[in-house]
């Protein structure tokens, strides 16, 4: 059956008096459709679906219910990405998820349950960053061909957190981690993963340079001018 979308608030100005001195339950407000729902019975196996039209507490425990239900986390990620796909206004979706799912997860009390619901926390935070930042690096997604992932790192690494500037400041480029990962997502390699994990990998490969003294020269000069006041990095 076809997903009801067609649903009209009875929402009156009675109404919005009750809400206002405690009169109105919360049952009866609208709700978001973040999942599909079907009425009557199911055509898809991540659909919701109800004898009839769900009030609004039981459509939201409903969605807890379905991500539980699945045998595998992996299943409960698809399901995630499958509402996610199909609903237009995608920071609303995320934003919804990322807030209430900690407190649904204080609720649940079987181990499985929390790490299905766990684990889709994860998916939506990480999913959240990387498009809170997408108009950042959006504009300049053409790649650049470097497929060495160690290379890569351990070069950004050295100029944001080795190279020494010649007129006495301590770290002349200094990055914080999620600018590395903007930088390192223009990167063929580093495409498709998300900042997060870019932020990660950047901060444990700090102490790990390894850059060859002629090019760490080649750098300083580049950057800075004359190499000659200037000690090797350590």
């Amino acid at each position: 059956m076809a997903e009801q979308t067609d649903y009209q608030s009875g929402y009156s100005e009675f109404e919005r008096f009750k809400k206002h001195f405690g009169l109105k339950h919360q049952d009866s407000l609208e709700f978001t459709p973040y999942f599909r729902y079907e009425i009557g019975e199911a055509t898809h196996p991540y659909h919701l679906h109800f004898a009839e039209r769900p009030t609004r507490r039981r459509y939201q425990n409903d969605i807890i219910n379905l991500l539980c239900y699945f045998s595998s986390v992996e299943e409960a990620i698809e399901c995630l990405e499958y509402h996610y796909h199909h609903f237009d206004e995608k920071e609303r979706f995320l934003r919804y998820f990322k807030f209430s799912l900690p407190a649904r997860i204080q609720l649940v009390s079987g181990k499985e349950d929390k790490i299905r619901l766990d684990t889709c926390l994860e998916w939506v935070i990480d999913n959240y960053e990387s498009y809170k930042m997408e108009p950042v690096y959006v504009g300049a997604r053409a790649e650049i061909k470097g497929k060495d992932r160690d290379k890569i790192l351990r070069l950004f690494s050295f100029l944001f957190n080795d190279i020494k500037d010649p007129n006495g400041s301590e770290y002349a480029m200094k990055a914080t981690s999620l600018g590395t990962a903007i930088a390192l997502h223009q990167f063929e390699s580093f495409k498709n993963s998300a900042l997060s994990s870019l932020q990660k990998e950047a901060s444990e490969i700090r102490t790990a340079t390894n850059i060859p003294e002629q090019l760490q020269e080649e750098l300083r000069a580049f950057f800075y001018g004359s190499t000659s006041k200037l000690s090797p990095s350590k």
